[in-house]
């Protein structure tokens, strides 16, 4: 069972990466705007959600909202 689950992650790492490296060859400029431009908002986004998700109850429960 483990062998299977190695196996298909390794599987899908391979394809993803192959999608990628074809990707970023044919459109080299979106690649390193969504490098630059689309992690940083990724990644803020994430926090953002992250913070509210975990602070919004200690708000209500603390009447703070």
């Amino acid at each position: 069972m483990m062998k299977q689950i190695i196996s298909r992650v390794t599987t899908m790492k391979k394809k993803c990466k192959e999608e990628f490296d074809h990707f970023s060859d044919k459109y080299p400029v979106a690649t390193c705007a969504l490098a630059f431009l689309g992690a940083p908002a990724l990644l803020v986004g994430a926090l953002t959600l992250t913070t509210t998700v975990v602070m919004l109850p200690f708000g209500i429960v603390f009447g703070w909202i």
